[in-house]
């Protein structure tokens, strides 16, 4: 026997909230514990990365996109000729100001996904992690024993840059094809 129930809208947004809430919730709190593999300073916890090479292969999204051009990186997230597709090669140059090398929106499509992935490294979490639950994990990271190297952009400086990025990706829309796309990532990375 079916049963049909009646939502309100503000039944319906209060429901949503709930449940956003309760995964930013189930998210486990980064820690400074020695469980895991430690590099230039910060603790990785998946079993994955056992050295920086490994860590490197992990977190960068574009080692899989090297020798795709713009138009075939935006139609694997967004599909093509997509409402997303479009807006996303029109959006394209946003960025131009607002940092060295962050010029157009496949760099922040970039950053977003290796920041959500070091962030599963960092955690040891395996489950995708939303914006929310980033911007939650984000300020518990100590970087008092961060050590980049002279090559390495600070990672400090990617983490304070997220926010930008992910603001943007869900003021426009994008922020769930985005999400899509990073699942797919890491599910290869951990399989």
């Amino acid at each position: 026997m079916k049963k049909i129930i009646r939502l309100t809208e503000s039944d319906l947004i209060r429901l949503v909230r709930r449940v956003i809430n309760e995964q930013t919730d189930n998210v486990e709190p980064l820690s400074n514990k020695s469980e895991g593999t430690e590099i230039d300073g910060i603790t990785y916890k998946l079993p994955q990365i056992k050295d920086e090479d490994s860590l490197d292969s992990f977190i960068f999204a574009y080692a899989t996109n090297e020798n795709m051009s713009k138009n075939e990186f935006f139609t694997n997230i967004f599909g093509e000729n997509t409402e997303n597709f479009k807006l996303a090669k029109k959006t394209s140059t946003v960025f131009n100001r607002l940092r060295d090398g962050m010029n157009d929106l496949q760099n922040v499509i970039y950053l977003v996904v290796e920041i959500l992935l070091r962030l599963n490294a960092m955690s040891g979490q395996k489950t995708p992690l939303t914006l929310q639950q980033a911007k939650t994990l984000i300020p518990q990271i100590d970087f008092t024993n961060y050590n980049a190297s002279d090559d390495d952009w600070p990672i400090n400086e990617d983490f304070d840059f997220f926010d930008k990025c992910s603001d943007f990706l869900v003021k426009n829309g994008l922020d769930s094809d985005v999400f899509k796309y990073y699942s797919k990532v890491l599910q290869s990375r951990l399989s």
